[in-house]
């Protein structure tokens, strides 16, 4: 928990301190960083290009998972609802669930859990699917005032025009196929 103490600047605050270790450490980096950070117990802040938009990769799961949460609230479907695991449907790279038998039966519970703990990419397939896709994903954050976190790519469309590069660094450097945009202080939000 960080305490207010006096504006001394022999004794910075404790987020102060916290701020100055991690300009420290960011500058023995080649590296583009955003970072921010909210104390849950004093809405104290630091922000460091908080608000710089840039590629955030599997963190659009969150995103995702929050549009299926609203989904089983609004009656959609719910978390006990079935899946069959299809070879279609099977994804490389994260995750486990493509090491599964196809025909393998898991619940909407069971496909968030992997998402978000395994970051399984066979899970984010089905559940954008289920959702309808990356633009109700984007509504949903822009009903959030988030209208700088964009799902750009599902993983059957992301991940093979990765696998066709000839180097993976200039495929992301390229950013042709993004996977999302945010930014530090949108993602910190969700």
């Amino acid at each position: 928990r960080w305490h207010r103490s006096p504006t001394d600047p022999h004794h910075p605050t404790p987020p102060k301190r916290l701020e100055t270790s991690i300009h420290r450490t960011t500058r023995t980096c080649n590296a583009t960083w955003g970072l921010y950070l909210k104390s849950l117990q004093t809405a104290e802040t630091i922000a460091i290009d908080a608000d710089r938009q840039m590629e955030t990769m599997s963190t659009i799961k969150i995103p995702l998972m929050i549009e299926v949460l609203e989904q089983i609230k609004a009656g959609r479907f719910t978390l006990t609802d079935k899946y069959t695991y299809l070879e279609t449907d099977s994804q490389p790279g994260t995750g486990t669930i493509q090491r599964l038998d196809y025909g393998a039966v898991m619940t909407v519970k069971d496909l968030i859990t992997m998402m978000i703990i395994v970051s399984d990419n066979t899970a984010t397939e089905v559940l954008y699917r289920m959702v309808g896709g990356p633009e109700v994903v984007n509504k949903r954050m822009d009903t959030l005032g988030l209208k700088t976190t964009r799902a750009m790519n599902v993983p059957s469309k992301w991940l093979p025009a990765m696998r066709s590069a000839p180097h993976t660094e200039q495929f992301y450097r390229d950013g042709k196929s993004p996977v999302c945009f945010s930014t530090a202080r949108g993602m910190g939000t969700v």
